[in-house]
């Protein structure tokens, strides 16, 4: 299963309890026990077939960009199969550069190249 996408439509960060809970998984093999922030906060989704779904929580998830430590401000829904879709709000706030032809991504705001 595919764990994350580029979002480049949708509004906010989001992800199912079962991509991250694979992706926590992952993390802890590299990195070891890592704690998320975990916030009561509700919010409808609609999404392009018409469906509509409340997100169960807002966490904060661990990652590291350019070796800084950063939180990836994610809704949480009970919705398996939806992996974690980062927003283009949040691309745009890193200022995303994708290269798809060699299949990488730099956040110019993290990098240490700018």
């Amino acid at each position: 299963m595919a764990h994350e996408f580029l979002g480049s439509g949708a509004t906010e960060s989001i992800a199912s309890f079962e991509a991250l809970e694979e992706i926590m998984k992952l993390r802890q093999m590299r990195f070891g026990q890592e704690d998320l922030v975990a916030h009561a906060k509700q919010k409808r989704f609609k999404f392009g077939n018409g469906e509509t779904k409340m997100a169960e929580s807002f966490i904060e998830l661990p990652q590291t960009l350019a070796g800084q430590s950063v939180r990836l401000g994610v809704h949480t829904l009970d919705a398996p199969g939806v992996p974690l879709l980062i927003s283009v709000k949040t691309l745009t706030r890193l200022r995303a550069i994708v290269d798809f032809e060699d299949a990488t991504i730099c956040f110019k705001q993290m990098s240490t190249e700018r």
